[in-house]
């Protein structure tokens, strides 16, 4: 929506006002107990003892005997084997594995940057903050949003580091991870695919706002949690 309206809400604290809903709760208590008979008065203090009692009484023997319990001999002594299957086509290698994951479908698509060049390399974290937040040449972005939060169950990416052991060496990749419903695979694949390829980051205003929303994000992280910026900034 164009909409130029806005609302400014100011909260003002009101001294005293904790002490006058309490004084408030007070008399309305005084006046339900004068409308109480003695009879009624004296069932409503055995409800409250009897409720109190029941609540301190430690459970029986026969009733603690009903709770489910596990014991070593339920467990398996051998770690479950997962089974991937790898495969390649049109030179990019696809693991996957068949799992019980109730109908949902995990994706996590790599994608290797030694092929960036050092001077862009800065500018990934501001792709990272403008991911799906920016139109396409199909949807603007809040039609993407919507898009997105019908087909999908999430949408990340991530930079990180890749570690090759044999190697003791490591590489750059970007990661793209989406979990979706069997049968909105097709359609949220289609989504992805639109977002990586047509995204439009020729839209200064939008890039301008991500940003200003992006700063304000790690000014409050700073406040709440500096400790662990400082951490780190120490360990890059």
């Amino acid at each position: 929506l164009d909409n130029p309206h806005c609302s400014v809400v100011e909260m003002v604290p009101d001294p005293g006002k904790a002490d006058r809903d309490a004084a408030e709760l007070a008399g309305k208590m005084a006046a339900f107990k004068n409308s109480l008979s003695p009879a009624e008065i004296e069932e409503l203090v055995k409800r409250s003892a009897d409720l109190k009692a029941w609540q301190e009484t430690p459970d029986s023997e026969e009733a603690l005997a009903t709770v489910p319990k596990i014991t070593v001999s339920d467990l398996c002594a051998k770690a479950r084997q997962l089974v991937n299957n790898v495969e390649e086509k049109d030179g990019t290698v696809i693991v996957s594995r068949a799992d019980q994951t109730s109908g949902i479908d995990y994706l996590q698509f790599a994608f290797p940057l030694e092929g960036v060049p050092e001077a862009l390399i800065p500018w990934l974290g501001l792709y990272k903050a403008a991911f799906n937040q920016v139109s396409t040449d199909k949807h603007d972005y809040r039609e993407l949003y919507d898009l997105g939060m019908e087909l999908t169950g999430g949408v990340s990416f991530s930079l990180e580091a890749v570690v090759h052991y044999p190697e003791r060496s490591w590489k750059p990749a970007a990661f793209v991870s989406m979990k979706v419903l069997d049968e909105k695979l097709p359609a949220a694949l289609d989504y992805l695919k639109e977002v990586l390829l047509t995204s439009r980051f020729d839209e200064e205003k939008r890039l301008r706002e991500i940003l200003a929303e992006t700063t304000t994000g790690l000014r409050q992280s700073l406040i709440g949690a500096g400790h662990g910026a400082a951490m780190r900034r120490a360990a890059s």
